[in-house]
């Protein structure tokens, strides 16, 4: 075994523990603290920095994001197969209950903001997140190029699930909205204070 694999190896023993708590976390909120979130993200996180560090950043750390997502898959797939028959059978979606199902007061307004935030906001934020990067970010212009390209689907990825996710969309968007333009403004303004 090379140097290499066995620091991969080691490096998926925070992975997928990280998972496991964070699932359990997910299963049972009193008995797993607030620390478990901290502690899961912290595994994951140094489980992902040392399948980066073994060599061949670029390469690797996607090699890493698969990782978690077949170990994800997996946590997923046994807890589908733990379940019994009557939860996987269809239910009527419209009735929640023996109420009708209603949509409720500004929950268009909701779905517009939602809309905007992942059409609009969130791309602009990873745009701005990697130009930003790109302009600033350590390194030759190669290896800021192949960063900017990584954190802006990153950050993309990370604004659409705050903005799915959060119960005042409208709020969210702002903020999306408030750091793409501040990225923004720290790239062109001193770019346009050198011309």
């Amino acid at each position: 075994m090379t140097a290499t694999t066995v620091i991969r190896l080691i490096a998926s023993l925070g992975l997928c523990p990280g998972l496991a708590l964070l699932y359990l976390r997910w299963r049972d909120a009193r008995r797993f603290g607030r620390w478990t979130i901290a502690a899961s993200w912290a595994l994951v996180v140094a489980g992902l920095a040392g399948w980066t560090l073994s060599g061949h950043g670029d390469v690797a750390l996607s090699d890493a994001f698969v990782v978690v997502m077949l170990a994800a898959l997996g946590v997923i797939a046994g807890h589908a197969a733990a379940l019994p028959a009557a939860a996987k059978a269809p239910r009527d979606r419209g009735r929640i209950g023996n109420a009708p199902l209603t949509l409720g007061r500004g929950y268009w307004g909701r779905v517009v903001a939602r809309l905007l935030g992942c059409v609009v906001a969130a791309p602009a934020a990873g745009l701005m997140a990697g130009v930003l990067w790109r302009a600033y970010g350590p390194g030759d212009d190669a290896d800021r190029l192949m960063t900017m390209a990584v954190l802006a689907v990153l950050v993309m990825a990370a604004a659409w699930v705050a903005q799915l996710m959060s119960a005042r969309p409208w709020r969210m968007l702002g903020l999306l909205s408030a750091a793409a333009a501040v990225a923004a403004g720290l790239v062109y303004i001193p770019i346009r204070l050198s011309a």
